[in-house]
């Protein structure tokens, strides 16, 4: 009986059943490998992944791969038991060569997974604790997309590409100090870039619109339009900017109320419906239909609890003493009570 968990790459390339599943051969040979790697998920991973590379090589190229690299290609060979002057068939040539390809780019597959970028998810009503490179953690807001390398490099500063909301607790590098580029933490959105120069902040970056709300420390935003110059916020300091819109807000709330959806909760202070129902449509995947226009009049104060989508939307609909119909993913709301 094969020992999976003791496979090592070698082991992997120059097993009969592999090479026939990455061959794409449809015997028991295939079937067996398949049964394995639904057991093992170290054999899955490599699988796959080479399959991929290998969908994408010729035999021409293959061949070429192979001559370049005659060393590793007669490893191979010797490996399997064979000698070099031997006849090979087509068949087995192309098994042995695909071995030698997948060997001799290990090195930079290697390379391109400690290097690759990172991309983290979140689905509809769904939050996500992310810890970065840095230690530094993020919490990542429903329907949100946060990537980032795997391995920040030394003396470079450390960079993330946010869609969506998140909340950052940014870990010090040398104090922050702005001299080294390794201690700038630069946040990312099609809007303007978030510098840090502080430890917690919010970016909610969607619809084409970025508000950033400073907790605690200080962040300077780089506006990417030509027309404004970089804004440096202090704790308290909400910003909300549109270069397509030509908006730029700049205001002094309570920071903790912007990023309380982390601890499963809204705090709404005369918050006009438009926004409750975009918060709605873009975290929770609501299809909202008005049917009356006086909604847009309404405004929502004080805190609702996010564990729970009904319990959230009959507290809003309370506080609007309007009734929202509810059917499935799409709501209805009017000016009526059951």
């Amino acid at each position: 009986m094969k020992q999976y968990r003791n496979y090592t790459v070698e082991d992997i390339l120059l097993d009969d059943d592999f090479l026939a599943w990455v061959h794409g051969e449809q015997n028991a040979h295939a079937r067996a490998w398949e049964n394995a790697m639904e057991e093992h998920q170290q054999l899955k991973s490599f699988s796959e992944e080479a399959k991929v590379l290998l969908g994408t090589i010729q035999p021409s190229a293959i061949q070429s791969a192979a001559g370049a690299q005659s060393r590793v290609w007669d490893n191979v060979i010797a490996m399997a038991g064979k000698q070099p002057a031997k006849v090979v068939g087509m068949n087995k040539w192309w098994k042995y060569a695909a071995a030698a390809v997948v060997i001799v780019t290990a090195g930079a597959g290697y390379w391109w997974s400690i290097n690759r970028d990172v991309t983290v998810t979140t689905r509809y009503a769904e939050m996500k604790k992310v810890e970065l490179p840095d230690h530094s953690i993020v919490t990542l807001n429903a329907n949100s997309t946060l990537r980032y390398s795997n391995k920040w490099n030394t003396g470079k500063p450390r960079e993330v590409w946010l869609d969506g909301e998140a909340f950052f607790e940014v870990n010090h590098v040398n104090g922050f100090e702005v001299t080294k580029e390794s201690s700038r933490f630069i946040v990312h959105t099609d809007q303007l870039n978030v510098q840090v120069l502080g430890t917690s902040f919010n970016v909610d970056n969607r619809h084409q619109i970025t508000t950033v709300a400073l907790n605690n420390g200080k962040v300077q935003l780089d506006l990417k339009d030509n027309e404004r110059s970089k804004i440096v916020l202090a704790p308290g300091d909400v910003v909300t900017f549109s270069a397509s819109k030509k908006i730029l807000l700049n205001q002094k709330v309570v920071p903790d109320k912007i990023s309380a959806w982390k601890n499963n909760r809204l705090e709404f202070d005369k918050t006009p419906m438009r926004e409750v129902i975009t918060m709605l449509e873009d975290n929770y995947g609501f299809k909202v239909k008005v049917e009356d226009d006086e909604v847009y009049n309404k405004t929502i104060s004080g805190a609702v609890s996010t564990e729970n989508d009904t319990i959230l939307l009959a507290s809003i609909s309370a506080a609007i003493n309007m009734q929202l119909e509810r059917k499935g993913k799409e709501i209805v709301i009017r000016n009526e009570q059951p």
